[in-house]
């Protein structure tokens, strides 16, 4: 339903900066009226129609000074992103003559929008739901093409989709109860808590699946931490100028070259990955490298996954298996570097001292080098492909999805246990309501807000 009732506003919707273009945006019942006042053109825009582009300039109605020469685009509800009447002005790039327009829209009856207002209004209108609004905020927060497909593909619907129909068999079984309540326990033989609990089970499984996909979802959206970690002089500088192709990282032959961490950005198949070098942990010689070894341990303390670099040209050595306990096997790779060398210890040793997953590399000429990305994508993904993913899913989607999957199972569990069909069909009716928070078809004004603040203004 059309809101009708609020006020005209307008934003910049395009980052600052100097640019070719700057776009205000305007939307509300009043948008045409306000651009008239100021812009000068050959014929009145709210005689114009919709979806048509028009040439002329933007005048300051106080003084009849001449701001801008600019395109306007007029666009009249419901079919506009807002689902009101729509009006974006393209004029020149800049910090100050986007911010110029914008200050005469605001002096003839327009509001400066609140941040993520424009996509807000679009949610109350009907025109997204609110799975799909986020996703507007996801595709211009994507650090990845696999983020923008997947941001794309949530924008289109498939999440809500997904959860709707999950939705629709919640609500089959609502029903289900419902029809038992009605009858005597003579009469629902066929409506029996057996039925009702493969249903059940069915639906803790699709929630599950959702769950499980959650966090590979997560590392598409915000990307991961890698620490290199390990002794000197094994490689982890070598090993980080070879995965981004650049000399970032000083290599020398002394040990102790790196005495701070070295932070670098690329994309990993898919995944946004912020890699750090560190300094080789080993008894320090002064104080500088002292310092660079205590930044080492706390990067430890922050990172998702850790690449542990071994000399595998060396014997390992006691050096070694001391950074070793400082690591989470279950998050550690382990590298065996040098591998255009001869080989000094048997990759068995490794095993024995607790090391699950293990490659042989050569940074020097980059042999090994893309098993390593395999086995970080298999361990970020679970292999799996994160651009046909239907969601991004964030804190709040994850939280509702939770609950729901709790409700879900106390059903389950009263089912099993014999409880009243009424307690049952109760406990049912709360999983609908978590779903329709996470839809937003059922949600506070206090969360909107919150939500909707994360927005860029002009957005």
């Amino acid at each position: 339903m059309i809101m009708n009732n609020q006020d005209t506003i307008a934003a910049i919707a395009t980052a600052p900066g100097e640019a070719g273009l700057c776009i205000i945006r305007i939307s509300g019942r009043a948008a045409l009226d306000v651009a008239d006042r100021v812009f000068l053109g050959s014929l009145p825009l709210s005689k114009s129609r919709s979806h048509t582009v028009h040439y002329g300039k933007i005048v300051d109605p106080s003084d009849h000074e001449t701001i801008d020469e600019v395109l306007v685009t007029v666009m009249r509800a419901p079919r506009t992103f807002t689902c009101e009447d729509v009006v974006e002005i393209s004029g020149h790039g800049g910090h100050r003559p986007g911010n110029r327009i914008l200050g005469t829209l605001l002096k003839n009856g327009a509001r400066l929008a609140e941040p993520g207002e424009f996509t807000k209004r679009a949610f109350l209108n009907g025109r997204l739901d609110l799975l799909q609004a986020e996703a507007v905020a996801e595709l211009i927060r994507s650090r990845t093409d696999s983020g923008i497909r997947a941001g794309l593909r949530q924008l289109s619907g498939e999440f809500s989709q997904r959860v709707k129909r999950l939705r629709a068999d919640i609500l089959s079984l609502a029903s289900l109860i419902e029809v038992g309540l009605d009858f005597t326990e003579e009469d629902i033989d066929e409506i029996s808590y057996q039925h009702f609990g493969v249903l059940t089970i069915e639906i803790v499984s699709a929630l599950d699946l959702l769950i499980d996909k959650a966090g590979h979802w997560r590392s598409l959206r915000d990307g991961v931490r890698i620490v290199i970690v390990g002794r000197p002089n094994v490689g982890k500088s070598s090993l980080l100028n070879r995965f981004v192709g650049d000399d970032r990282a000083i290599v020398d032959p002394m040990p102790g070259t790196t005495r701070d961490t070295i932070e670098v950005s690329f994309d990993c198949r898919g995944v946004p990955v912020s890699m750090v070098d560190t300094a080789g942990i080993r008894p320090a010689g002064g104080g500088v490298e002292s310092k660079g070894i205590d930044r080492t341990l706390l990067e430890l303390e922050s990172a998702d996954l850790y690449i542990w670099v071994v000399d595998g040209s060396e014997q390992l050595q006691v050096s070694d298996t001391a950074v070793w306990r400082f690591l989470d096997p279950t998050r550690t790779i382990c590298v065996i570097n040098k591998s255009d060398m001869p080989v000094q210890f048997e990759s068995a040793i490794l095993s024995d001292i607790g090391v699950e997953v293990f490659t042989r590399i050569s940074a020097l000429n980059g042999n090994g080098c893309e098993a390593i990305l395999d086995l970080l994508y298999e361990r970020l993904t679970g292999n799996t492909d994160l651009s046909l993913s239907e969601a991004l899913v964030n804190v709040r989607h994850m939280d509702c999805l939770r609950r729901a999957r709790v409700g879900m199972c106390g059903v389950r569990d009263g089912l099993r246990d014999g409880l009243s069909q009424d307690i049952v069909a109760h406990e049912v009716k709360g999983v609908l309501g978590v779903l329709d928070e996470l839809l937003g078809t059922n949600i506070g004004d206090d969360l909107l807000d919150q939500i909707f603040s994360s927005f860029c203004i002009g957005k």
